[in-house]
């Protein structure tokens, strides 16, 4: 079986456990490879490959990080579908469901192909400036490059208009993304297996401006009607700069998705109650 191996290099205090993992594949005769921008002494014997050609050579990625080291690499290895596995060594970790302590379990799996993979949808933007095309597994979000004052944004869903929001911003989310940014932004939590989009102003000065559910087909059209300069943005990270007044964000379902390997025992709502801190009535 080939396997990936792709880890956040800041984490410098799970290196252990990311060798002691490589060692165990490597016995079990596995081909192992390692991303090109991993610290020198992981995987030193391995070779060494971009995250895209990882995705087109292995069976299986294992990300050694957080939610952010997924979010990193899903749009790199959305089109090959290649299932990742996310080992949690950050702190909340909804999409690293697996610990670190659960690997001894997780890599059995893996190997003998008995893993559960749930496909998750992802968003597709691209703005009118200059056709610029962006993924996110989370959420995208069109607000000003200087935070501090609110900007006016045109809404429309296919071609129908829904109103004129005036707001810190705009966030799309897909339901994955709907324990994100979109969560603190009080928006609703939608099952990861939903097909919907949720269109939420962010710190609306309408109080009655609500977060939307939309069905999976819609496209969103978000128009600027403000001078100052605004971004979109994907997933927090890679970002579309310089738009204005007039500039257009179209963001619509992608057709490629992220398949994420989680563990079979856990439902989502024991992840909800564990990762929120919920409990029931003593």
């Amino acid at each position: 079986m080939k396997i990936g191996i792709v880890l956040n290099p800041k984490k410098i205090e799970v290196y252990d456990r990311v060798e002691q993992a490589i060692n165990w594949l490597v016995e079990k005769d596995c081909e192992v490879y390692v991303e090109e921008e991993a610290p020198e002494k992981t995987g030193a014997e391995l070779e060494k490959l971009s995250v895209e050609e990882i995705g087109k050579t292995c069976e299986v990625v294992i990300v050694f990080g957080g939610d952010g080291s997924i979010l990193r690499i899903a749009a790199q290895l959305a089109e090959a579908g290649t299932p990742i596995l996310g080992i949690n060594s950050g702190q909340l970790g909804f999409l690293t469901e697996t610990t670190l302590e659960g690997l001894e379990t997780a890599l059995p799996r893996i190997i003998n192909n008995k893993y559960k993979v749930s496909e998750r949808s992802m968003l597709r933007g691209q703005t009118s400036d200059n056709g610029s095309e962006m993924l996110a597994l989370n959420d995208m979000v069109l607000s000003r490059e200087k935070h501090g004052r609110v900007v006016e944004i045109e809404a429309r869903v296919n071609d129908d208009l829904v109103t004129r929001f005036v707001c810190d911003g705009i966030l799309i989310s897909t339901p994955t993304g709907s324990t994100a940014y979109n969560l603190a932004a009080n928006g609703p939590i939608v099952h990861p297996e939903m097909d919907s989009l949720i269109l939420n102003p962010i710190c609306p000065h309408t109080l009655t401006n609500r977060p939307l559910i939309l069905p999976p087909d819609s496209e969103i059209e978000l128009e600027l009607l403000t001078d100052d300069r605004c971004h979109l943005i994907a997933d927090g990270q890679k970002k579309i700069t310089n738009l204005s007044n007039g500039d257009i964000a179209r963001v619509r379902k992608a057709d490629c998705t992220t398949s994420l390997i989680v563990p079979p025992e856990l439902s989502f709502y024991e992840l909800l109650a564990s990762k929120l801190q919920w409990s029931g009535r003593t």
